[in-house]
């Protein structure tokens, strides 16, 4: 498959994005934040306490939050928001984890793997988008020539391979995993 033109100009775009980050990343400041610590802590408290709420409470929540009038509409929708609520509250959670850990003693390190893996979700996307197929990362497919070809274009020397794999997986914003 030949790559486009406008697919090849937004990958360049984002590769020089990326090598500019990564080039910056040396002066950023590095070290632990106690508030990111307490904030997953609440947000895991906040969810225990919307999981508690009796399903009236929960639903007149519901109903403040969204602008619905309370009832048997807001009711029925309970169980669908309730799960976005837990999903946004845990990835919040998971975020603020990441975080904590690329400020740690390999914050640096950590933080660049993030970076490189964001950045390749990015790839994957826009190739999905242009090629209506999958981004497969085995080292024999036509993606995988594609992002590496743009990270090497962004001054990323590391094997592809591994890089491709960790940003595709489903634990991708942990640094070290």
């Amino acid at each position: 498959m030949k790559v486009d033109n406008q697919l090849a100009k937004r990958a360049r775009d984002q590769a020089e994005r990326l090598g500019q980050q990564l080039a910056r990343l040396d002066g950023l400041p590095m070290g632990p934040c106690p508030n990111l610590a307490q904030i997953s802590a609440q947000a895991a408290a906040l969810q225990a306490a919307l999981e508690s709420l009796p399903e009236e409470m929960a639903a007149g929540l519901m109903s403040a939050e969204l602008g619905f009038m309370p009832g048997k509409a807001a009711t029925a929708a309970l169980p669908g928001h309730g799960r976005d609520w837990q999903g946004r509250l845990r990835r919040l959670a998971q975020g603020a984890d990441a975080v904590q850990e690329w400020l740690g003693p390999d914050g640096t390190a950590a933080y660049r793997a993030f970076l490189i893996r964001g950045y390749l979700r990015g790839f994957a996307h826009m190739w999905r988008e242009a090629t209506q197929a999958e981004a497969d990362p085995a080292p024999a497919s036509e993606f995988f020539d594609f992002a590496a070809g743009w990270l090497a274009h962004a001054g990323v020397t590391e094997d592809p391979a591994p890089l491709l794999r960790a940003a595709l997986a489903s634990d991708w914003r942990i640094g070290s995993a």
